[in-house]
């Protein structure tokens, strides 16, 4: 055995080396302890699936990641599976990661606890592995040099982000490989044994199935050999040609169990290098890039989880700081090269700190967010590696004192450390925590902005939904929040496209914002209209533009069709119609809200009232009351209308019973008020064809812009629901009965639908219209089929919480029996006394 071998094998007696791994272990808990009471937070959605937990104890589902969910069972389909895959992006190729996640998910469920523990005890496994390195690679050192490169690398509160982010395993996975390779080589290189090169070999391929950072350990592996075994250039090149070998199998790998293509959007405020043709404009920005990460490392703070355009500035070579990167970065490297032979431990820090940060340094290719605390995980190592040597140097000239300075220089530098990274842990326990926490200090990043915009967008829906219960007006506090949180969400979106005036998505969002919370729809289509223009393809932006058309068509269509009712009892004039909708659109449009909620308000009343007469009265009333507040006063006269329900009031009871109370008390009221509208708006004022062919007109033109809007949305995505649905609705309503017919047949062929018993319902409803009734039952049952296997699937479906089993269980049978109502009447219509017992029966059942 050589001497290198038996040195080799005193320094890994592990029970030399138990106290250190102990004490990295304890460090590394007390450090991190903290995330074990955090939740998911961002992209964790893309490793496991996620929940949000909320202040009672309950929790609603984020996002389903199948593949884990499958445990065990799934690993296969991971192995041809992109890493992120979603609606709109499918990237990466880090089969390990998941795969991981899959087996934890399979031995304890979605649970943040045990994914924040595995994430630090993956951090205490890396620490352990530097420890183990540098007592192989450089025995002369000492244990204490080894030492406090891991005790450096674990405090430094840069790798806060790495750990907390449950996402972020695929770094710490990557880096344990990347160090067992570099472990094993040495081993090879010390006892000359094949199983070592192959363990080498494995570990290598396996951080890169982890992520493509493990690239940097193909020039780390060489350093290790020529550094620390002072291997000759004929054998590097020998060994450099194994390395080759495993890159191109891991090529071979990602390349060959995936088939589909690659899908990532390049955004602007992601990198605007992304739309850079030159690579000399990448030049000053690398320099850039090697500065920013050194100052996090010497002074990490604030810390931010997104960095982006334009917290980041796009450096030129007009930026000061590039030149004097470039020269320090060149001297550095030269003075490297110059003493290569000498084979000092700090230039070998160095050189891992430029090859392992050089991938994210915007050179090669630009990095996502510009800059991001984790692509400096592994660079970081090499950081340490000089911190350390500089640290012992200044131990070694301290002389009889180096122990006292020691103690001092380490324990400082451990309070510090711990200080920053105990606040910073809590910080990252949920995405409402980590934005709130960083947008300070992110106030020039559109994507946070943008981020933390769409996170209050949906606090605000589920806050719109507790508004719209009983009494909850009457909260002043869930008042103020919500209009707080309506607020915050408009100011982050529009900060968003003042900083990045191409980002459609947040054109498109901040236009949803008003038009679905403020009712401002001029606003609303200038922003999906610039929406359009960044990205004439947007799906979402073309719904949403022909969405804000759908109200305003039904309305003047409703109108529209009350000529045929009451025009023959009119005076007309001859004016002429242009300033009609311009007068009177206020006035329709509130008819139509009023229209629209009145049942609501009509159950409400019933509720209160003990008899007929006093219903009547509360009714009237409350009916008062609404008029008054929507500008329709003059078309409401609350003393005719009382004593035309009175005269009918003997047979509320039996209409009750019919079930048809409901149903008359609408009509009766729709009938009064539409003929006050139409005769107060047009009674005397206009030409009564030139109003109406005008009013059908300006309809037929909205229909044409909202129908054209939203039928680009379906070509651009044949899968996206919300289109079929909104274009199914208008149809029905609009009595356009074939292209209700023809759009839901069309959407029944798509394959990525599963559920496609909503098509069979709209296709049913609108032979029913027809009065078709065969063709109506036809399409009936299919729905009816398609709800009961969906019914079953959700019943037996384990991975859903108890909860949201038993709501979606619930929202389906609720459409099952409206279902079932219709083929149990319409087979009783067609004389079929069996068919209408067999959906009794079923509606029984469910």
């Amino acid at each position: 055995m050589s001497r290198q071998a038996k040195q080799t094998a005193l320094v890994e007696n592990q029970w030399k080396n138990w106290h250190f791994y102990l004490l990295f272990i304890a460090l590394s808990f007390v450090f991190y302890g903290s995330t074990l009471k955090n939740k998911y937070a961002m992209d964790d959605d893309l490793v496991t699936t996620t929940y949000q937990y909320n202040e009672d104890g309950s929790r609603e589902l984020i996002s389903r990641h199948p593949n884990v969910e499958k445990g065990f069972s799934g690993i296969p389909s991971i192995l041809t599976s992109h890493f992120a895959v979603n609606k709109k992006q499918r990237y990466g190729y880090r089969p390990v990661v998941t795969a991981v996640f899959a087996i934890e998910y399979q031995l304890f469920g979605s649970n943040p606890a045990i994914s924040h523990f595995f994430n630090t005890l993956f951090y205490a496994l890396v620490v352990i592995l530097i420890f183990r390195f540098f007592r192989i690679a450089y025995p002369s050192g000492g244990r204490w040099f080894a030492a406090i490169v891991a005790l450096l690398f674990l405090i430094h509160p840069l790798h806060s982000e790495v750990v907390n982010n449950i996402k972020s395993r695929d770094e710490l996975l990557c880096l344990a490989f990347g160090l067992g390779a570099m472990i094993n080589l040495l081993k090879y290189l010390d006892r000359k044994k094949l199983m070592f090169l192959i363990a080498t070999l494995l570990l290598l391929l396996f951080s890169l199935l982890c992520k493509k950072t493990g690239m940097t350990f193909i020039p780390f592996l060489l350093l290790t050999a020529y550094y620390f075994r002072a291997l000759r250039l004929g054998k590097l090149l020998v060994f450099f040609g194994s390395i080759v070998g495993v890159f191109l199998i891991w090529k071979l790998i990602s390349k060959g169990m995936i088939t589909e293509s690659v899908a990532r959007e390049k955004q602007f405020f992601e990198n605007p290098l992304y739309f850079s043709q030159s690579f000399a404009e990448r030049i000053p920005m690398y320099f850039y890039s090697n500065f920013y990460y050194l100052k996090l490392l010497l002074f990490p703070y604030p810390l931010r989880f997104y960095y982006g355009f334009n917290q980041v500035s796009i450096a030129t070579w007009a930026t000061p700081i590039v030149w004097f990167m470039a020269a320090f970065m060149v001297s550095l490297v030269s003075w490297i090269m110059l003493r290569m032979k000498k084979r000092e431990v700090w230039g070998f820090g160095v050189l891992l700190f430029f090859f392992g940060i050089g991938g994210a340094c915007n050179l090669l290719f630009p990095a996502v967010g510009i800059i991001a605390e984790r692509f400096a995980f592994v660079a970081s190592l090499g950081f340490c590696i000089v911190l350390a040597s500089g640290l012992m140097y200044l131990f070694k000239i301290a002389g009889s004192r180096k122990r006292m300075i020691g103690s001092i220089s380490i324990g400082v530098l451990l309070i510090v450390s711990l200080t920053a990274v105990l606040s910073r842990n809590p910080a990252w326990s949920s995405r409402n925590s980590l934005y709130e926490t960083d947008i300070v200090n992110l106030q020039e990043s559109a994507k946070s902005h943008s981020l933390i915009a769409q996170l209050y967008a949906s606090e605000l829906k589920s806050l719109r939904g507790k508004l719209m219960g009983p009494q909850s007006q009457m909260n002043r506090r869930l008042v103020e929040e919500y209009n707080k949180k309506l607020q915050l969400t408009l100011h982050h979106f529009t900060r968003c496209i003042e900083i990045d005036t191409s980002y459609a998505v947040s054109y498109n969002n901040l236009g949803a914002m008003y038009f679905l919370y403020k009712a401002d729809v001029d606003s609303s289509r200038m922003n999906f209209e610039r929406a359009l223009e960044l990205d004439s393809d947007y799906v979402e932006a073309n719904f949403n533009m022909g969405n804000t058309y759908f109200d305003e068509c039904n309305e003047i269509g409703s109108f529209c069709r009350l000529f045929e009712k009451y025009s023959d009892s009119v005076q007309y004039s001859s004016s002429p119609p242009n300033d009609f909708l311009l007068r009177n659109m206020d006035l329709i449009e509130s008819f139509a809200k009023f229209q629209k909620n009145i049942q609501k308000e009509l159950i409400e009343v019933g509720k209160k009232s003990p008899d007929a007469e006093s219903f009547v009265s509360n009714l009237t009333k409350a009916l008062d009351q609404t008029v008054q507040s929507s500008n329709l006063k003059r078309m409401f006269n609350s003393d005719e209308f009382a004593k035309s329900l009175l005269k009918e009031v003997d047979q509320f009871e039996a209409m009750a019973t019919e079930g048809v109370l409901l149903q008359f008390l609408t009509e009766n009221l729709y009938e009064n008020m539409s003929k006050a509208l139409f005769l107060n708006l047009v009674k005397g004022k206009y030409n009564r064809e030139g109003l109406r062919n005008h009013l059908w007109g300006v309809r037929d033109s909205l229909e044409s812009i909202m129908v054209g809007h939203i039928s680009k949305a379906i070509r651009y995505d044949s899968t996206y629901f919300p289109a079929y649905s909104k274009l199914s609705e208008y149809y029905l309503s609009n009595g356009k009965i074939s292209d209700c017919i023809e759009l839901n047949q069309k959407a029944s062929l798509v394959d990525k639908f599963d559920n496609k018993y909503q098509f069979y319902t709209n296709i049913g409803n609108a032979y029913l219209r027809a009065k078709d009734i065969p063709s109506s039952i036809v399409y009936f049952e299919l729905a009816a089929e398609g709800l009961q296997t969906h019914l079953n699937l959700v019943r037996q479906d384990k991975t859903l919480e108890k909860k949201i089993r038993r709501i979606q269980s619930s929202q389906i049978i609720g459409q099952l029996n409206k279902v079932c109502n219709s083929l149990m009447n319409l087979s009783e219509q067609m004389g079929d006394k069996v068919k209408a017992q067999k959906y009794k029966r079923l509606k029984e059942s469910s």
